[in-house]
């Protein structure tokens, strides 16, 4: 459920012409899909902290945000 929820939610702010953040949240999203799939624990914290993780993703993204991760 999480990983569909951020997979759809950084899809939907890539814009039409990918950025170089764009790019570099791809290739993260992929490593962390990589990630997440070789987990095999299922416990409430590890969900919690996984959902705590998407939540930060996502804000990352927002407008006022986007992009401020990638400045030096």
């Amino acid at each position: 459920h999480c990983m569909k929820w951020l997979t759809e939610a950084i899809q939907e702010s890539i814009t039409s012409i990918p950025t170089i953040f764009d790019q570099f949240c791809q290739k993260k999203l992929q490593g962390f899909l990589e990630f997440v799939a070789m987990q095999t624990s299922l416990s409430v914290a590890v969900k919690a902290k996984l959902i705590k993780l998407v939540e930060m993703i996502i804000s990352l993204h927002t407008p006022n945000c986007r992009g401020n991760i990638m400045k030096p």
